[in-house]
């Protein structure tokens, strides 16, 4: 079942150099694309502001990934994982399904609770603080 990374630095507003932490980021994104292209259904990628994504083909490699971006990016990263089905109808563009949804959720639940990382993997009761 696919696996959906959605990533997000921490404190972005906070970053002086912002034009070299994107370049920085895309080399990281494209390297862990490129070194897990087996793995991968899409590659990573820039989404929206200093957000990113990638899909996989499991959550076998998710874990590793997801440690990999946050020693690379100086531990400044939230890594939201959803395991689930994935849409896509026309390759990268208009992608969706649970897993997507679900990476959304776990990333929301890093940045509430201070988390590096945080996977879901069936919907569940939202959790309660």
């Amino acid at each position: 079942m696919p696996c959906v990374i959605i990533g997000d630095l921490q404190k972005s507003r906070e970053i002086e150099d912002w034009k070299s932490t994107v370049q920085r980021l895309l080399e990281i994104l494209q390297s862990l694309s490129s070194k897990y292209k087996k793995e991968i259904l899409v590659d990573f990628s820039l989404t929206v502001g200093d957000e990113f994504q990638g899909v996989l083909r499991s959550p076998q490699w998710a874990y590793d990934i997801c440690m990999e971006l946050y020693l690379t990016l100086g531990n400044r990263g939230y890594c939201g994982m959803g395991i689930g089905d994935v849409e896509l109808p026309l390759g990268e563009i208009g992608m969706r399904g649970s897993a997507f949804y679900r990476a959304r959720r776990a990333l929301d639940i890093c940045k509430k609770r201070k988390r590096l990382f945080y996977i879901v993997s069936a919907d569940q009761e939202p959790i309660q603080d």
